[in-house]
């Protein structure tokens, strides 16, 4: 049974990061630049403690560009199949 994961890896500048990796493999989060791998590593710790109670915040302007590009996108479609 495949899970979630973090991986924890140095980056070209020498810093710590870590991904969250989905179970398909994909990457689903990415970190900031880190000094010290166990920043990184208590990063993660902290996401995992408390992410769970977390809401979740839709920033109007985004969901609205979205909706935007798929009417673009559909009206595309028909005009020039």
């Amino acid at each position: 049974m495949r899970r979630y994961k973090f991986k924890v890896f140095r980056d070209a500048k020498g810093e710590y990061r870590f991904n969250m990796i989905a179970p398909n493999g994909r990457i689903i989060l990415a970190s900031e630049g880190y000094k010290r791998k166990v920043d990184a590593i208590n990063t993660i710790r902290t996401i995992k403690q408390k992410a769970s109670n977390a809401p979740i915040e839709v920033q109007q302007k985004i969901v609205e560009e979205e909706n935007l590009l798929k009417k673009i996108r559909r009206y595309l479609s028909r005009v020039d199949p």
